[in-house]
């Protein structure tokens, strides 16, 4: 499995993840891969920056939710 990010014309990093994706996993990915990417993004300035992500079920699940709300407050 392949996790990528992009924000308008600039490509973020992309993760593979061998064998099965869970909350963990998924979390950690975005602590190491998303979070920095982030970080440069608004380093060039650009700072209305909107998350999304589909249904899937690490996506949703309380650990992940609980996370990404932790992390934007």
């Amino acid at each position: 499995m392949v996790w990528a990010c992009f924000s308008n014309n600039k490509l973020g990093p992309i993760a593979f993840i061998n064998g099965a994706c869970n909350s963990h996993v998924y979390i950690s990915i975005l602590e190491t891969k998303l979070v920095p990417f982030i970080q440069a993004l608004q380093g060039d300035g650009i700072i209305n920056i909107v998350f999304q992500q589909d249904n899937a079920k690490v996506h949703t699940s309380k650990l992940t939710t609980s996370c990404l709300t932790d992390s934007a407050t």
